[in-house]
């Protein structure tokens, strides 16, 4: 999967979510996916979803791209694995 699929697909789950912002890293930014690869996804909430809500936008990323999906918020991104990620973001979708 590109980028530009992965932007594709996911932009009106996003929206329909209430995501601000949503960017893509790990092997799929890299261009160093396979078709086992999960997808990580960092993104902004415009509005609280709580952990429901939140659990509903995973399962339905991953109903729509046959893949497991690692979701994290700016607020949880670990402060040491932090800078290794914001460098290497690609964005899918911005409201």
């Amino acid at each position: 999967m590109t980028v530009d699929e992965l932007r594709q697909k996911a932009s009106p789950i996003l929206e329909q979510h209430g995501v601000t912002y949503a960017a893509v890293f790990g092997s799929l930014a890299r261009g160093g996916d396979r078709p086992e690869s999960d997808v990580d996804i960092l993104v902004r909430l415009g509005r609280p979803t709580g952990l429901v809500g939140f659990m509903r936008l995973i399962e339905s990323l991953e109903e729509c791209l046959h893949r497991k999906v690692d979701l994290v918020t700016e607020q949880s991104l670990n402060k040491y694995v932090r800078p290794y990620v914001l460098p290497n973001l690609k964005t899918i979708y911005e409201k």
